[in-house]
């Protein structure tokens, strides 16, 4: 184990539904490739007393689940840490039997060693730091001058003084392709666990930025160097994911064969395996539709909200089209169903990206 690597990752157990709360929307930063356009804080801010009122709701999401399952809860926004009630948050989740892995996603530019000892002492397993790109010109493009500087800080902060799980995410764009070994031997460097890359879906306030997308033609580059560095650090005890429903194709083994016979549910969480919560309450079955709004746990319980029609159809792979809806690994992948909207119109259309869907098309990446 590389000195100083957090020891947490065993308390990092399997998890039957993530949380995505996002605490507030005020950020301290105008990110390119923002999903949520986080800015400004809004009249309805999540306070102490807001988020216990609401935890039982959405702790009842069980009802639906069944008792014995296990929930996760991600922390996000906007930027979490401009809520003073973060700490608070982590710590009443954390009080709760049936919640296992607590997370914080952040930018990192609030994050100083009193910060990262508090969401520790509160119960927080996972923190997670946005870093896009291997080096301060590529990050600081997407999030502004010095951020780069902020975020490398306060990884550090994080595995020098905690026994957090410390991961960071990457919105793979353009200028970020050519920088992904360098951004991944740069966090193993430092000593944090896991080296993350998303897609860049181009909704919120990277909608206005699609000269940033990665080109569907080079969909299989991407894929075959992030499966070669995850093949490469693995022994390393050192994670490299991405977060890319179709990902599993290039399973050096089989297909899609760790969904298959690990954790047997789709790579696409849309309303199997994740939900998202506004600072309202409202609930979003993808944190990338911002405009499918189906309850707010405010008015019902999160059970009711997750056996409604509406999710009952979002679950449901029959409905899918085009090549997806033919696809041998339909049922382990289902495609970005927020990409089909965004490109579409159509929730269930065929994801553009992927692979397979060019190659039906008689595109050759």
């Amino acid at each position: 184990m590389v000195a100083g690597r957090s020891k947490r990752a065993a308390r990092l157990a399997a998890t039957d539904v993530y949380v995505n709360w996002e605490v507030t929307h005020q950020c301290n930063l105008r990110c390119r490739t923002c999903h949520v356009a986080a800015g400004e804080g809004l009249p309805q801010e999540l306070s102490g007393e807001r988020f216990s009122d609401l935890l039982a709701s959405v702790l009842s999401v069980r009802e639906a689940l069944g008792e014995s399952s296990r929930l996760g809860f991600t922390f996000t926004g906007g930027e979490p840490t401009t809520n003073p009630g973060l700490p608070s948050f982590v710590s009443r989740a954390r009080a709760e039997d049936c919640v296992g892995v607590i997370s914080v996603v952040t930018n990192g530019l609030l994050v100083d060693r009193d910060l990262a000892l508090r969401l520790a002492d509160s119960g927080l397993d996972w923190l997670a730091i946005s870093l896009d790109g291997g080096s301060a010109r590529t990050h600081d493009l997407i999030r502004g001058e010095g951020t780069f500087r902020a975020a490398i800080e306060a990884l550090r902060v994080a595995v020098e003084y905690t026994d957090l799980y410390v991961s960071t995410s990457l919105t793979v764009t353009g200028p970020s392709l050519s920088e992904l070994e360098q951004y991944v031997q740069l966090v193993y460097d430092i000593g944090a666990n896991q080296a993350h890359v998303n897609p860049f879906i181009p909704t919120g306030r990277g909608a206005t930025h699609a000269e940033l997308l990665v080109p569907p033609a080079r969909q299989w580059e991407l894929m075959r160097l992030l499966r070669a560095l995850e093949l490469q650090y693995l022994g390393r005890d050192f994670l490299v994911t991405y977060g890319e429903p179709f990902f599993g194709l290039t399973d050096p083994v089989e297909a899609f064969g760790e969904l298959k016979y690990v954790e047997r549910k789709a790579a696409c969480g849309l309303a199997t395996k994740a939900i998202t919560l506004s600072p309202s309450g409202d609930v979003l079955p993808c944190a990338y539709m911002r405009h499918l709004v189906v309850g707010n746990v405010g008015h019902q319980s999160l059970s009711q909200v997750w056996s409604s029609e509406a999710m009952v159809q979002l679950r449901d792979n029959s409905l899918l089209k085009g090549v997806c809806q033919t696809c041998a690994f339909r049922d382990y992948c289902r495609g970005c169903r927020a990409r089909a909207w965004l490109t579409s119109g159509d929730l269930f259309a065929e994801d553009p990206l992927c692979p397979l869907v060019s190659a039906a098309k008689g595109e050759t990446a």
